[in-house]
């Protein structure tokens, strides 16, 4: 996968952190959002999050495939 944006981020395991990264791709296609990576119920949870995020701040949600890989 292209990596449009990178970033660092942290998971949770047990009472520690672990450094991920955040890779990210938009590509033309029906539109939808792919969370892959991390295997658990947070990932349908952080779809809806993401979605609400972007419209309370007012942004546009771009009308594209988007692809986050949380690895």
């Amino acid at each position: 996968m292209t990596a449009v944006a990178k970033v660092l981020s942290a998971a949770p395991l047990g009472s520690e952190g672990h450094l991920i990264e955040v890779k990210s791709d938009a590509t033309k296609g029906l539109p939808s959002l792919q969370i892959v990576g991390l295997g658990n119920k947070a990932i349908d949870e952080a779809k809806e999050r993401i979605k609400s995020a972007a419209a309370n701040s007012l942004l546009e949600f771009p009308a594209k495939r988007i692809t986050i890989n949380m690895s």
